[in-house]
């Protein structure tokens, strides 16, 4: 083997490598949340304004995201427009989905 033949397999080996190591990388799951009020569900996402009311912000929804309204399991047709709402989301793929969403509304009781 010449010294060309061993470099070029090393930085072969190496570009493999960084290539598994990102894709891996985008793989792994990030949890964070985040809280505002309830707009509206649209498409298979939920649109929220920040807590600051100056942004909206819409995230894509999981097929099995759970949802409370008020401390009682609920549909995401049972939140109102103006909820305060706290949101569990994931990160995959370096996408951000929802897993769950704890909604407060006027009618909670105490």
């Amino acid at each position: 083997m010449t010294p060309k033949s061993v470099l070029r397999r090393v930085v072969t080996a190496a570009v493999v490598v960084s290539g598994l190591l990102s894709m891996c990388d985008m793989a792994i799951a990030d949890e964070s949340h985040h809280e505002g009020m309830f707009v509206g569900v649209r498409a298979g996402q939920i649109v929220i304004v920040d807590r600051y009311r100056i942004a909206t912000h819409v995230y894509p929804l999981t097929n099995f995201v759970k949802v409370t309204r008020n401390g009682r399991e609920a549909a995401l047709s049972d939140l109102q427009r103006g909820d305060s709402v706290q949101i569990m989301t994931e990160t995959r793929f370096r996408m951000e989905y929802v897993t769950s969403v704890e909604a407060v509304g006027d009618d909670a009781p105490g």
